[in-house]
């Protein structure tokens, strides 16, 4: 998903089927207008949708840093379940940021919708209604995939996929009881272009109505894909059934994704987000770099220093931190001696304009030197709660990546703050911080040192170590407490709170930007071997009768 939904639907349909839904929509917009011409709905206030719209450039169906709004698309409710903007139905155009807000009188149960510009596919949300789990639309079962030789079922299969979206489904090949001898059956496309995988390779069928049951593995191509799934004899290759497969998919003329809700008058749900991919983009950018084996661990490649083939790079486009079956990888290449140049540890990706993480695929017996983990300050939003202290402003301002002293994972956070006075200072002995699951809350506290204080504004900097961190985004809510003198017992009070998103990265990403034309090179890999050196032990004898076996005499 984009983001969290905030919002629990106030009522839930009974309906699960599209038939079924679409006839409560219908019946939910006549009583509508009834009730509006009736003047019965003119004091109840309208349902309210929150959303965003953005450009996914990287088509993976999430909203990630470097992609921005979409200003000027239509969102719209669509009450009757037609998938069009009819002139009775609200509707509302997104800002220049891509955030937008409907209103829709009445509330009631229908699909938030949005007409995806010319020249873009929805990435998000890939499927239209609740129920329609990825994948199968439907299945039918008929004499299609019937022959002599084996029935394959379904006959028919139909799937919705998003760009890049997988789903594996089960294919059931029986074979009549006309052979003598087992089959040795395989499962493959007819066209030999389209993204199908037989995940259960070929399978021996005993005959006499014995079923093998074949996991396809499907991936949706951004367009309407129609093919045959043929079961064969992997022998001979003849063909024994097959099923026939339609792949639809969103912005390829297709019913486009959608938001099913159910609100009350005066209900308020956000996120209803919706993700759009340019499907003309053409792949303008690159991205580069090389492998190498870090001898002496330092991070950086030196010159006796050998690179490294046969080892996976990947763009991590859902920033998960490993390789997924639908994300690209490449193996960096080895050196070829029939070259002039060294092409050892070299790897390319031609992509899209977008942001992208790049990472390795970590050798056994390797660990990685380069490039090293890091960490960063996302947002920071600082709040004043009491102006009677000194502090005139004060946040989070930077994040850095350091080990412990126990070598640990830790971010420096430093914390700046502007102060009215000179004497101003944060009591280091005095800060605290705890790490709750994804939460670091730390209290600080400072107060004004000596009598005679110059009336000048200074800036004050302090870090914050916070040690025991696993790779994630954190939230971090810092509160600023400030000793007052107040005759002989001194106050304090909470003069600052600073709430802050940052992420701790693991060793072993590039995190890049790039643009149309533009190569981002020098996205290296380093790794250090760590695992014991091997060793091969064996005998040299001469064999006098020449027959490799070795004789006592």
């Amino acid at each position: 998903m984009a983001r969290n939904t905030r919002f629990t639907p106030a009522m839930s349909s009974p309906c699960m089927s599209h038939q079924c839904r679409r006839k409560v929509l219908v019946e939910s917009l006549e009583d509508r207008h009834l009730l509006a011409a009736d003047g019965v709905l003119a004091d109840e206030p309208p349902a309210i949708i929150q959303g965003f719209k953005w450009e996914d450039t990287n088509a993976n169906g999430a909203f990630d840093r470097g992609e921005s709004g979409l200003g000027g698309v239509t969102i719209y409710a669509d009450l009757n379940g037609d998938s069009l903007l009819n002139p009775l139905e609200p509707a509302t155009v997104t800002q220049d940021d891509g955030h937008y807000q409907l209103e829709v009188p009445g509330g009631g149960e229908f699909v938030v919708r949005e007409i995806v510009p010319d020249g873009f596919v929805q990435t998000y949300p890939l499927i239209f209604l609740p129920g329609m789990e990825g994948g199968v639309v439907q299945e039918v079962h008929g004499d299609a995939g019937i022959n002599e030789f084996a029935t394959v079922s379904p006959s028919e299969l139909h799937l919705m996929l998003g760009p890049g979206e997988e789903f594996v489904h089960p294919i059931d090949v029986v074979v009549h009881p006309f052979c003598f001898v087992p089959v040795e059956i395989d499962l493959v496309p007819q066209d030999p272009t389209v993204e199908v995988q037989n995940l259960s390779g070929v399978q021996t069928n005993g005959c006499g109505g014995d079923v093998s049951t074949f996991n396809v593995h499907f991936v949706g191509a951004g367009e309407t894909q129609e093919f045959a799934l043929v079961a064969i004899d992997a022998a001979s290759g003849h063909e024994l059934g097959f099923v026939k497969v339609t792949i639809d998919s969103f912005g390829g003329g297709s019913e486009p994704g959608g938001h099913f809700v159910a609100l009350r008058p005066g209900d308020v749900i956000e996120g209803l987000d919706f993700g759009n991919r340019l499907v003309d983009q053409p792949r303008t950018a690159n991205l580069e770099g090389r492998k190498w084996s870090d001898s002496n661990g330092d991070g950086q490649w030196n010159n006796n220093e050998p690179s490294l083939g046969g080892v996976t790079v990947y763009l991590d486009l859902n920033n998960n931190g490993q390789r997924d079956r639908n994300e690209p990888w490449q193996e960096t290449r080895y050196d070829d001696p029939f070259t002039d140049f060294d092409e050892g540890g070299f790897y390319s990706f031609n992509v899209r304009p977008g942001a992208y993480s790049v990472r390795e695929v970590i050798p056994r017996g390797y660990e990685q030197t380069f490039p090293s983990p890091t960490a960063e300050l996302l947002s920071s939003i600082s709040q004043e709660v009491d102006n009677r202290g000194g502090s005139i402003s004060f946040d989070l301002t930077a994040v850095d990546w350091v080990e412990s002293e126990q070598g640990e994972m830790a971010a420096a956070l430093t914390y700046s703050s502007v102060w009215s006075d000179g004497c101003s200072r944060f009591h280091d002995q005095e800060i605290s911080y705890a790490v709750v699951d994804d939460h670091i809350i730390v209290d600080m506290t400072a107060e004004a040192e000596g009598e005679a204080c110059p009336e000048v504004i200074s800036n004050v900097e302090t870090t914050v170590t916070v040690a025991g961190l696993k790779p994630g985004a954190y939230t971090v809510v810092t509160t600023l407490h400030e000793s007052l003198p107040f005759g002989e017992q001194p106050i304090t009070l909470t003069s600052d709170v600073v709430l802050s998103d940052i992420a701790v990265r693991t060793a072993g990403a590039h995190h890049v930007t790039v643009e149309s034309g533009e190569i981002a090179s020098d996205l290296n890999f380093g790794n250090k071997l760590v695992g014991p050196g091997a060793s091969l032990h064996g005998t040299k004898w001469l064999d006098k009768n020449g027959n490799g076996v070795r004789e006592d005499n």
